[in-house]
């Protein structure tokens, strides 16, 4: 609900959920969906939030608004393990992990999971026709 409840002509923003062990991937993931368009500063602290793995990493890199110019991220004590002082350092660590738990092979775990969300939401059209 947090994501959802800040404005939307915000440009600054500083959250810090030190040591909060509810904070999960999804839960980074969710945050990330929700900020505004317009931010441009945003400083986050998961530090020893250690349900927070790379795929949360990811996810924040990759939903990140365009608009963020300076950003300032602490994972210490996650399975990140990390610091970030800008949004290249952070884009540059989530294609690093993501390439190192990469398989081998040409699966690609980000088409895998458009598939599952098509799927889910055809499932959930086709309960709500009946």
């Amino acid at each position: 609900e947090l994501a959802q409840g800040l404005p939307k002509g915000l440009t600054t923003l500083s959250l810090d959920f030190l040591g909060c062990k509810a904070v999960t991937d999804a839960g980074v993931e969710y945050l990330a969906g929700g900020l505004p368009e317009q931010l441009a500063k945003l400083t986050l602290h998961f530090d020893t939030c250690s349900c927070i793995t790379s795929a949360g990493l990811e996810a924040l890199a990759e939903m990140l608004p365009k608009a963020v110019q300076d950003f300032h991220g602490t994972f210490h004590g996650t399975m990140v393990n990390d610091a970030f002082d800008s949004v290249a350092d952070l884009k540059q660590a989530a294609l690093r992990k993501h390439a190192s738990s990469a398989p081998s092979s040409s699966f690609d775990p980000w088409q895998l999971r458009a598939r599952i969300n098509a799927s889910l939401g055809e499932m959930a059209l086709r309960l709500s026709e009946r």
